[in-house]
């Protein structure tokens, strides 16, 4: 019975890790959202009075922090429902950027609906520089932390004495999913020296930076270097 209720106990303990760091994660992402906007339509406004602060008329610095709080509730709430918190980070893909525009589509009408209901008096170029920049931000953070992860991961794992060097055969759709499980798994302590693959076409070309070196008549070559072990052997 003890034995159950601690294994129990450990089960909810992760979950509520799990969550927490859910939470964390999520609650970082959303705060640089809202640096982004608030950052990207400031930009937008210094770019539109030529990189110069006092040129700015006072009406639309006033415009500006009147909208802002409003288009950044606006921004995070279209967010959520397009999922954009949800994602597992260091697996952020090319999905979350079309999500992203997408969701810059809904936000464009919300913002020109709440431009006439408030009737903010902006620059109308304002509007488009601010959304473009925005919108290239935004993706930018979601796919900053995959990025910065996947640069410690690979130092750490190339510095690492004891790390397997591994020769994939077959450079198309399996061996591009072993290539990238091997570079971004925290558990393979492998990294993808060389790829073989026949097909002509392929070589000296690479698959996830790992070049592709030739086909299976240089297998016993590449792999003397792989391993620094010489494969021949005579007949």
């Amino acid at each position: 019975c003890s034995e159950a209720y601690r294994k129990m106990e450990n089960k909810i303990n992760k979950t509520i890790f799990k969550d927490w760091k859910w939470a964390r994660n999520a609650l970082l992402v959303l705060l640089a959202d809202i640096f982004v906007i608030l950052f990207s339509y400031f930009f937008a406004l210094f770019v539109r009075f030529d990189f110069s602060f006092g040129q700015i008329p006072y009406k639309y610095i006033e415009g500006f922090l009147w909208a802002m709080p409003l288009w950044c509730v606006l921004t995070i709430v279209v967010f959520y429902i397009m999922k954009l918190y949800h994602s597992i980070w260091s697996y952020v893909s090319i999905s979350e950027a079309l999500r992203v525009i997408a969701a810059y589509g809904i936000l464009a009408v919300l913002f020109f609906v709440s431009e006439k209901l408030l009737q903010f008096d902006m620059p109308r170029s304002w509007y488009v520089i601010g959304m473009m920049v925005a919108m290239v931000l935004h993706i930018g953070v979601r796919f900053s932390y995959r990025l910065l992860r996947l640069i410690s991961r690979r130092r750490e794992r190339r510095s690492a004495e004891d790390v397997e060097r591994v020769m994939v055969i077959g450079g198309g759709a399996a061996g591009s999913m072993l290539i990238k499980e091997m570079l971004d798994s925290t558990r393979l302590n492998q990294i993808p020296v060389c790829v073989i693959d026949d097909n002509e076409t392929k070589w000296g070309r690479t698959l996830y930076r790992v070049p592709i070196v030739g086909g299976r008549d240089v297998i016993l070559e590449k792999a003397a270097e792989v391993t620094g072990y010489d494969w021949h052997y005579e007949g």
